[in-house]
């Protein structure tokens, strides 16, 4: 032992190798601890270049991802008269389900020449017909207006109060007011406040009743005597009512309608997003079972300050801000809004933003308009998408006959039948026969998805390395060589009964070879890349030709009838039906919640 110890401490190289490295070199010859020690030093560079390339992504942008300096809208949405229409016909709807709800603070009115006053508690809807017209229409700059005539509607509440007709006499029993050919016109501004979110302003309000009468019941001689002053009761009453229904809808407005409103505009997970099951509902997996499916993978290298992260945690850290960039615009019956759509990513304490903006976004000169609604969708959202999931090391995988089964009978460096690596390239049969390949792919900058008009095409673009590692039958594996790569594709997309078809061309697949202990040459890497392009083509194709179902809400059916690929962005032309159910358990929900809509009691209606 003392004798190894004065033969380890007379080593040239033992102050740059750790122990066991050197005891591993005592019983090699030169010629082998020479080649030991160059695989140490190229995998260390390699490492280290994945590392910087990997910290310093931010400056690996595609050219035409940037910051525009005009305001940038990942999302623009134009909802057209048909769907204002079609909206109208909802919101009466559920208007006459919930109004028969109204619960009324109390009453208090004096009777003029100071003969006393009545107080009406507990005011609820006893009686209620439907107006024989409802509208709701915009118009230019902003605004929305809401009309409602011929409503008849009955309010009935206990009765309490005095009056002095000869005598003072205390009031009890119940008083029914019933209003008949009521008339309601709202006009309010569709607004863009400080914070982007959007609001509902009143401009104007006014109600007009036709007539009015009030009928007391069990009052006893009380009520008996007042029904001899109602006509000039209800006059008074006829103007209390017609202040009250103007005030209590602006402060519906104002304190619950823009406040449920304010709730939907914010800065919101994706996970949230996506947490309503949207995938299964079309019948597809649990969406967080297919989340937890794709995983991150490492390359084989180890940082102390790199997470093991998976899709769905990445999900939960990334914001989409739903906030308005310009102020909404109405015209004829048509509302044009258009939302920031800005993601973002949640790192600890710290929030870090996506270093480019939307491109400015155009609607096409000629698009249907026999449609209920028109969107515009920027690819700075898969941009987005993809560049953080690439700056947290999630776009890493891997190709082997474990991953991807299919490709078992090629990923062998020996075979007696079909096609394999060792026909692609020979000296991988003749050093490492009977073995398996293993293909560790890894991003050097964030892959790009540009929509292009001019072809009507999605390209995209992807750059990265390939690291190919040989598994020996003892399961050792071996780097045997790094590769350069770079894939532009081309994708045609298209519709049909909500489902996204398509057909993909693989422009350009190009390998460079890196480094590595075996040499291949140019010849047998363009073999190597001609496969691969056409399995890539081929495994892309059948998976748009089966056609992935657009995932929509439950409550909604939406019927596609135009997509049109334009310059950074896509037009999508839509109608759209509301489940009336769905919806309408919706609506119940969310007047329940309303202090002036309490649990329903039985009322007559017509």
């Amino acid at each position: 032992m003392i004798e190894k110890e004065e033969k380890r401490e007379g080593h040239p190289y033992q102050n740059i190798l750790p122990s066991s490295t050197y005891m591993h070199i005592c019983f090699v010859s030169f010629p082998y601890y020479k080649y030991y020690f160059m695989a140490f030093t190229h995998a260390t560079f390699l490492h280290l270049l994945i590392y910087n390339i990997l910290s310093f992504a931010d400056i690996h942008l595609h050219p035409l991802l940037q910051i525009y300096l005009s305001s940038s809208n990942a999302v623009r949405i134009r909802i057209l008269p048909r769907a204002v229409a079609y909206l109208n016909n909802i919101g009466a709807e559920i208007l006459n389900e919930q109004l028969p709800r109204l619960s009324i603070s109390n009453l208090k009115q004096r009777i003029n020449n100071g003969q006393g006053y009545i107080l009406l508690s507990r005011i609820r809807v006893s009686r209620y017909k439907r107006p024989t017209e409802h509208i709701i229409s915009t118009s230019a700059p902003n605004k929305i207006i809401w009309i409602m005539k011929n409503l008849n509607i009955g309010l009935i509440g206990s009765l309490s109060g005095e009056v002095n007709i000869l005598v003072p006499m205390k009031l009890e029993g119940e008083a029914e007011v019933l209003a008949y050919g009521v008339n309601f016109q709202l006009e309010s501004a569709l607004e863009r406040s400080e914070t982007g979110r959007a609001r509902v302003s009143i401009i104007f309000c006014r109600t007009t009743i036709q007539l009015m009468n009030i009928e007391i019941h069990n009052g006893g001689m009380t009520g008996i005597a007042l029904n001899l002053f109602k006509q000039g009761i209800s006059e008074q009453i006829r103007s209390l009512i017609e202040t009250l229904i103007c005030k209590k809808v602006t402060e519906f407005i104002n304190d619950d309608f823009n406040e449920k409103l304010l709730q939907t505009q914010t800065k919101t997970s994706l996970a949230d997003v996506i947490r309503i099951n949207a995938f299964a509902a079309i019948g597809l997996p649990n969406t967080k079972e297919l989340m937890e499916t794709f995983r991150s993978y490492n390359v084989n290298i180890s940082y102390s300050h790199l997470e093991y992260i998976t899709l769905q945690q990445l999900v939960s850290r990334i914001l989409i801000d739903f906030r308005l960039n310009e102020d909404p615009l109405c015209y004829k019956n048509t509302v044009e809004i258009s939302n920031m759509g800005e993601i973002s990513l949640i790192i600890g304490q710290n929030i870090k933003k996506t270093p480019f903006s939307a491109a400015p976004m155009f609607w096409p000169k000629k698009p249907l308009q026999n449609a209920m609604i028109h969107l515009l969708i920027s690819d700075y959202i898969a941009n987005a998408l993809l560049y953080h999931a690439f700056s947290e090391r999630l776009l890493q995988f891997v190709v082997d006959d474990q991953t991807i089964s299919s490709l078992g009978p090629l990923l062998r460096t020996s075979c007696t039948t079909g096609i394999c690596f060792a026909d692609l390239i020979p000296q991988i049969a003749e050093q490492y026969p009977d073995s398996k390949v293993r293909l560790t792919f890894t991003p050097t900058r964030a892959p790009v998805v540009l929509f292009q008009a001019k072809q009507g095409v999605l390209m995209a673009n992807i750059n990265g390395l390939v690291f190919m590692y040989i598994v020996e039958s003892n399961k050792i594996s071996h780097q045997a060589a790094a590769f350069a790569l770079d894939i532009v594709a081309n994708i045609k997309l298209h519709v049909e009964n909500n489902t996204l078809l398509g057909k993909t061309s693989v422009d350009s697949f190009q390998l460079k070879n890196k480094y590595g202990y075996i040499n291949i040459s140019d010849d047998e890497l363009s073999d190597v890349a001609l496969l691969s392009s056409e399995m890539l083509q081929r495994f892309i194709n059948d998976f748009l030709r089966g056609g992935f179902p657009i995932p929509v809400p439950k409550v909604l059916r939406i019927n596609i009838t135009q997509l049109q690929i334009l310059d950074r962005s896509v037009f999508i032309s839509a109608d759209f039906a509301l489940d009336r159910k769905r919806v309408n358990n919706l609506a119940l929900q969310a007047f329940t919640d309303v202090k002036y809509f309490p649990p329903s009691e039985h009322i007559q209606s017509n």
